[in-house]
């Protein structure tokens, strides 16, 4: 896994992962003029330190389908930016799939 500062946005990522938490909230879903369930995923690095960043993504996707809580799992996807949650670092990605 890179560092922080190696990733730029669309970089691909190949991670393993334990999934902390699964919380899905309804949205408006701007195209399709409809309300979706969504899913944010919070997943931390195997054996990272819990000052390490974590990892989230944002899913209506059947990848909610293919992981569950507790579990550990590679995951690809394409990193898009850093974020701070509750003083937690987070790295955001997007199109997520279990390998």
């Amino acid at each position: 896994m890179a560092t922080t500062t190696e990733l730029k946005a669309g970089d691909v990522v190949e991670i393993t992962v334990i999934i902390k938490s699964m919380t899905s909230f309804w949205r408006h879903n701007r195209w399709s003029h409809r309300d979706e369930l969504s899913y944010c995923i919070s997943m931390a690095e195997v054996d990272a330190d819990d000052d390490d960043p974590w990892f989230k993504t944002f899913t209506s996707s059947k990848f909610v389908d293919a992981v569950a809580e507790g579990e550990t799992v590679t995951v690809q996807g394409k990193f898009k930016k850093v974020d701070l949650y509750n003083g937690q670092v987070q790295h955001v990605i997007t199109h997520c799939k279990k390998l």
